[in-house]
């Protein structure tokens, strides 16, 4: 299932935020939200940007580090808008990506796309703040976020329904106020990975 991203969910891929090290060339699609959420819990800032809009010229790239196309096309765009950025095509033909490094648009690429990107940005984004959790919330929140219900995680940890979700509402609001806002519990995942108090490493164990 896919949408437009610009008709139908009203989410702005132009232009490229400050402070984004890393830029996802938009394809208008589920995707492209996905993408931009692993690249933020790799702890890089990341943005969608439409470069359908750009005719050609750096201004609006000139300081990312990296950007990654699924298209050759966007590839191509990418090059242009970002002369100084390393490209990365996920699902593209090496012989068609020139100078760009290339993933296979898989699942295991991820761990690879993390260590390109590890490389390329040597530091994270600026206005990243982390958010302090109580080791209460942490031993709860974990449960829940990966992959518990509200009654599991409760039973889990010997409390009621009603306290699991005061602590989730509680730690959304502090990432709200932080200027990092939390919808549902995946997004939540993706912020304690991002904030370290999840370790990546050891998620699938």
């Amino acid at each position: 299932m896919t949408t437009d991203i610009n008709m139908d969910l009203q989410i702005p891929v132009h232009p490229l935020p400050t402070g984004c090290d890393v830029a996802v060339v938009a394809e208008h699609d589920l995707a492209d939200i996905a993408l931009v959420a692993l690249i933020r819990g790799f702890g890089h800032g990341c943005a969608t940007v439409d470069l359908d809009t750009f005719h050609t010229g750096g201004r609006a790239l000139s300081e990312t580090r990296a950007v990654v196309a699924r298209s050759t096309l966007r590839l191509h765009r990418a090059r242009a808008a970002a002369p100084g950025a390393l490209l990365i095509g996920i699902g593209v033909g090496a012989g068609e990506a020139f100078d760009a490094v290339v993933l296979p648009d898989a699942a295991a690429s991820a761990l690879q796309l993390r260590a390109v990107l590890g490389d390329a940005c040597t530091h994270s984004t600026s206005n990243h703040v982390k958010v302090h959790l109580s080791e209460r919330e942490r031993d709860v929140l974990s449960t829940y976020v990966l992959g518990a219900t509200v009654y599991e995680t409760a039973r889990h940890h010997f409390i009621s329904e009603s306290t699991v979700r005061t602590h989730f509402r509680r730690v959304v609001t502090r990432y709200g106020n932080a200027g990092r806002t939390v919808n549902n519990k995946s997004q939540l995942l993706i912020e304690l990975i991002a904030d370290g108090w999840l370790d990546r490493d050891n998620l699938g164990r």
